[in-house]
């Protein structure tokens, strides 16, 4: 019962559904069984507590009025970043029930990070670039994971993301990396569209959706 007063208190309801779906298969917590219940609340620990610091910390954060979500998508998305686009547009940069179909296919950082690094991953859906990359163990344990990177991956997977967090505008950027993968390195290009959401309860989180 904590568990969901805190969720519904700073907005997050639709990345703890997320993160519900991912792990039971059904996106809502009140049919699971204790012991399952414990394993979504390990899963989403972090982003709680990253939040209620936060909000500590920095108060309430909304999305502006009105600039950027005048912007006209860009011609060089594909289907699925543009349909993300539309729905950010729609409600405002609010979370909700519409990004569920493409819940697969984001992963969601925190706002803030090093200099040096990229921001922590809270959720990365099992059919993201990272996760096909490195495995379903990066979707179930994307924060512990996240380390395998080599640092200059992940600075390079931080410069759009700290564009973003810096202007609240949408980045679209294309990022070059070679990683070690399950299969051996590969070189890979990535299409991202990234975009700030603002939780009913002031939390700022980045949205992606990535394609190659």
């Amino acid at each position: 019962m904590e568990f969901r007063e805190t969720v519904s208190r700073l907005g997050l309801e639709t990345f703890s559904e997320a993160a519900c779906r991912q792990l039971f298969g059904v996106c809502d917590a009140g049919s699971l069984g204790n012991s399952e219940k414990e394993l979504l609340l390990e899963r989403c620990r972090l982003c709680l507590a990253s939040a209620v610091v936060d909000l500590a910390l920095r108060g309430s954060r909304q999305p502006p009025p009105h600039t950027p979500f005048d912007k006209r998508p860009s011609p060089h998305m594909n289907s699925a970043q543009t349909k993300f686009y539309r729905i950010w547009q729609e409600t405002g940069g609010r979370p909700d029930k519409a990004l569920h179909p493409l819940m697969k296919h984001i992963t969601i950082f925190d706002d803030k990070a090093e200099d040096d690094d990229s921001p922590t991953l809270f959720y990365c859906g099992e059919d993201t670039v990272i996760a096909r990359w490195m495995g379903l163990e990066w979707a179930n344990a994307p924060n512990l994971s996240r380390p395998a990177l080599p640092p200059s991956v992940r600075w390079k997977i931080a410069t759009g993301l700290r564009t973003v967090m810096l202007t609240d505008h949408p980045v679209r950027d294309t990022v070059h990396v070679s990683v070690e993968t399950l299969e051996g390195e590969r070189d890979m290009t990535i299409n991202r569209l990234i975009l700030p959401f603002w939780s009913s309860g002031g939390v700022r989180h980045l949205y992606c959706l990535s394609g190659l």
